[in-house]
């Protein structure tokens, strides 16, 4: 099972559209703004 399905969404898109509407910016665009640096 996915991350998405373990967490009750169902599927990783419903999970992005959700996060998108929660945080008006989507998964990717989140992850490149807040990267840290020491993950890099």
């Amino acid at each position: 099972a996915t991350i998405a399905e373990e967490c009750g969404f169902g599927n990783a898109e419903r999970m992005r559209r959700s996060f998108q509407r929660l945080f008006d910016v989507s998964p990717h665009d989140y992850r490149a703004r807040f990267r840290s640096p020491a993950l890099m």
